[in-house]
């Protein structure tokens, strides 16, 4: 393997400590799997309530962040523990006004807890007298931590050039606040691009940077690969690869070249179902399982799961749930529906995640609805997503 890394592995939700649902089981699961290959692993996320109030193994910390924000410099602690079953180090930052409350998300400010959550986890590392090769930081709540480090931290020698990788694990929640917040953060925010004046979508300011990198583009929507990494985002109910590593494919292998491989894999606990005697494969749901791990699990398209077996977009997975996997040989594929040529919009959506969702560009999306970049769509409102057969393209 080449070199070891330092990671800071940054997360509102650290299974045991705190989960609401797999952002959790990520980071629970990921930093082992890193620190199993070899890399010193750092694991931070706030010190909610339970944590406060006394967690078996986890102990206060000797120590005070100072952490400079735009309403003054804010003091806060630490805790830390460890990640059950290994030696991966896990530190809790502690402002109680902030985090000791009664829920994890759904207060009016929380994109100020986590922007300050996210600058304190950075400004713990120079207490540690640790410094990273990359801060991983998953999901909205830890994305002001990469807009700071490379804005703003950039004048600071201290966190100029280490690098970052951010994963979006659902696309629906942005983090939706104003720009008051780098305000907040003490952030350099002239040079982002973002939908209007007045609001920011704090997850999707990553998305912007990969957006505006023809490669990181390219390798985050792209579906042709042969083997992806657990970076992933989800949006109306499409997989958006944002960590990409395999070898590049314009199609499937040949069916006599086909294995499937018993290779380990660490978001969801998934068997493989032999084949059945006339060669097709039927997997039965288990709890947690989803749509796009089943399709990594068994190295297929999540495509070819909805066609084998009548799904869409909107199709609720349940426990006992028999899904098709492979057809019986010799047995004819059903035919593709026909895809739509509106979408309705829905809460949260925008015109770059319609696009990206029904795999075309911004671009194209624009022209097609003969409207311009700073076009705000609402939910009901129809989009064209295609021409139907028959229809004249739109001119101004």
């Amino acid at each position: 393997m080449a070199d070891p890394l330092r990671i800071l592995f940054l997360s509102a939700e650290v299974a045991p400590f705190a989960k609401t649902g797999g952002l959790g089981d990520i980071g629970g699961s990921l930093p082992k799997a890193l620190h199993d290959m070899g890399h010193d692993v750092r694991v931070v996320m706030p010190a909610y309530r339970k944590i406060e109030e006394g967690y078996p193994g986890v102990s206060s910390m000797p120590l005070q962040l100072n952490v400079p924000t735009g309403s003054g410099v804010i003091n806060a602690g630490a805790f830390e523990g460890r990640l059950p079953g290994s030696d991966v180090p896990v530190y809790f930052i502690a402002e109680y006004g902030l985090f000791a409350r009664p829920n994890i998300y759904g207060y009016w400010d929380d994109p100020y807890r986590f922007a300050f959550f996210s600058k304190a986890a950075l400004h713990l590392t120079l207490q540690l007298d640790w410094r990273p090769d990359v801060v991983h930081a998953h999901d909205w709540h830890t994305a002001p931590a990469l807009a700071w480090l490379h804005t703003a931290g950039q004048s600071d020698e201290r966190f100029r050039g280490i690098g970052s990788v951010f994963t979006i694990h659902n696309l629906a929640h942005q983090g939706k606040t104003n720009w008051n917040v780098f305000d907040y953060m003490q952030l350099f925010s002239h040079s982002l691009a973002e939908e209007g004046l007045s609001l920011i979508h704090i997850s999707q300011q990553g998305v912007t940077w990969w957006r505006n990198s023809a490669s990181h583009f390219s390798n985050m929507l792209n579906p042709r690969w042969t083997e992806a990494g657990v970076g992933f985002a989800v949006g109306n109910g499409q997989n958006f690869y944002v960590m990409v590593f395999g070898t590049q494919s314009e199609g499937p292998p040949p069916r006599a070249e086909q294995q499937v491989v018993d290779v380990p894999f660490i978001v969801a606990p998934i068997a493989l179902a032999a084949p059945n005697p006339d060669g097709s494969i039927v997997h039965v749901v288990g709890e947690g399982h989803t749509f796009w791990a089943i399709a990594a699990r068994y190295e297929v398209s999540i495509a070819d799961l909805y066609l084998f077996n009548g799904m869409n977009d909107d199709t609720m997975l349940n426990p006992g749930d028999k899904l098709t996997i492979r057809l019986a040989d010799g047995q004819p594929p059903p035919p593709t529906p026909t895809p739509p040529t509106t979408h309705t919009v829905r809460e949260g959506e925008s015109l770059w995640t319609i696009a990206a969702a029904y795999r075309t560009d911004l671009d194209t999306l624009l022209w097609l609805n003969g409207v311009t970049i700073d076009h705000v769509v609402y939910a009901g409102d129809q989009v064209k997503v295609r021409l139907g057969e028959g229809c004249l393209l739109y001119t101004s």
